[in-house]
């Protein structure tokens, strides 16, 4: 397996994106956001959102903390999110029923239209050994998704052995690229390389926390080719055999590699002479 380690990137965003994410937020809040520099606002990544503490932001070129009139590199300074603001953004995003998003809230996050995603950390609670929902929700972090096309193009010609994909293992530590990496990978595999002689092949995604193609509704919102399944939700070592059984993948792509299972399963797929393409974390395969 090839191994890639990543270095920082910064990922634009184009302005109407954070313009439509808004809409879920309180005005006070969003006019703050509004008035962020516009360079932070192209490269922003996350908007965190935690009770009675100041709201922080990160961005492809560090982070802060956000008050009237901009940024502040001191936490004291920033604005402090109130119960009623994540309430706001919380009935915003459910349209006030918590109840119809249950799955979603037992799983800790929402995907939104887009392949944003907000995650949700609160009170568990807890049924027959397993979470059931989350309430008395303390925070939100909103998670900006977006593409980099042509990113995986440089390493592209390495990983292939004639008309062959090599099975390849990316590795960094964590918020280096690798997701970002990966989706391009899976989108250039997916429609072909023509200056390579790279027709394109069948590929399947196991998609487990919606990152890779960040389906909405069963539909990839982030590109990924035209000959990509994408399957999404299910325990990836149950997605990665489902694929191989039910779709014909020439490649199978997933997310983190985390446990054995997954590992049993990856085995499984490469036994069954079909290339796969993967992301982990080097702390993780140190543990092995």
């Amino acid at each position: 397996m090839h191994k890639f380690a990543m270095g920082g990137i910064s990922i634009f965003l184009g302005g109407e994106i954070l313009e439509s994410l808004m809409a879920l937020m309180p005005e006070g809040i969003a006019l703050m956001l509004r008035a962020l520099p516009r360079e932070i606002k192209q490269s922003l990544e996350e908007i965190r959102f935690r009770k009675d503490r100041p709201l922080q932001i990160r961005w492809g070129g560090g982070e802060g903390w956000v008050r009237e009139g901009g940024i502040s590199p001191d936490f004291r300074e920033g604005y402090r999110v109130t119960g009623e603001d994540i309430l706001h953004i919380l009935q915003a995003l459910t349209r006030s029923s918590l109840y119809a998003w249950e799955e979603e809230l037992r799983q800790g996050y929402i995907t939104l239209p887009g392949g944003h995603r907000v995650g949700l950390v609160g009170e568990a609670v807890v049924a027959q050994g397993g979470i059931k929902t989350l309430k008395n929700f303390s925070g939100l972090n909103l998670r900006l998704a977006r593409s980099l096309k042509g990113y995986g193009l440089p390493l592209f010609s390495r990983l292939l052995q004639g008309q062959r994909f090599l099975n390849t293992l990316i590795l960094s530590p964590p918020r280096c690229g690798k997701t970002t990496l990966l989706r391009d990978l899976i989108r250039l595999l997916s429609t072909g390389v023509p200056e390579l002689g790279f027709p394109g092949l069948n590929v399947g995604v196991v998609d487990e926390r919606f990152e890779i193609a960040g389906c909405w509704m069963g539909l990839p919102q982030l590109e990924v080719g035209p000959r990509t399944d994408v399957l999404d939700r299910c325990p990836k070592a149950i997605e990665m055999l489902m694929l191989l059984r039910s779709m014909g993948p020439e490649v199978i792509a997933t997310d983190e590699i985390g446990s054995s299972e997954d590992l049993k399963a990856l085995e499984e797929v490469l036994n069954g002479g079909v290339s796969s393409c993967a992301r982990s974390t080097p702390e993780i395969w140190r543990n092995w």
